[in-house]
């Protein structure tokens, strides 16, 4: 097996995070319209949370712009011994020796990679060219487990 390397898919960072800032950008405006309108008690507490979840997307906003700015710092790495992962950060490698299985997890929409000893290394399929499935069947290859 060869090395198979993947990069962020910095398009689709940018794209998500322009609709998490067009979502909070509804959600300030919504709020605005049930402040002035009166809202009683019960409406307020629906604002306040309404714009603690815009203040959460905005900041989502902020992170994917960055993480889209920096995309030669994410990468995922597939080779012959390991799987090497970088998020910005120092990588995380994994030897094929010590993964017990691969699973996807469909209602996060993340892959994880287990682990015989340690926490599971979490793989979110945020890489240009390979779906979710498609990426847990490549891991799954290269380390031989079921």
């Amino acid at each position: 097996m060869t090395l198979t390397r993947f990069e962020l898919d910095a398009q689709a960072e940018r794209s998500v995070g322009r609709l998490r800032l067009a979502g909070a950008a509804i959600v300030f405006a919504m709020g605005i319209v049930l402040v002035s309108e009166g809202a009683g008690g019960i409406g307020w507490t629906i604002v306040v949370m309404a714009w603690l979840v815009g203040l959460g997307w905005t900041a989502a906003f902020f992170r994917a712009r960055s993480r889209a700015r920096s995309a030669d710092a994410h990468f995922l790495e597939v080779g012959p011994s390991a799987m090497r992962m970088a998020r910005g950060r120092d990588p995380v490698e994994v030897t094929w020796a010590e993964v017990s299985c691969v699973r996807v997890d469909e209602e996060r929409l993340v892959i994880w990679v287990d682990r015989h000893q340690g926490e599971p290394v979490r793989v979110e399929p945020v890489w240009r060219g390979v779906g979710l499935h498609e990426l847990a069947e490549t891991l799954r290859d290269a380390a031989k487990t079921p």
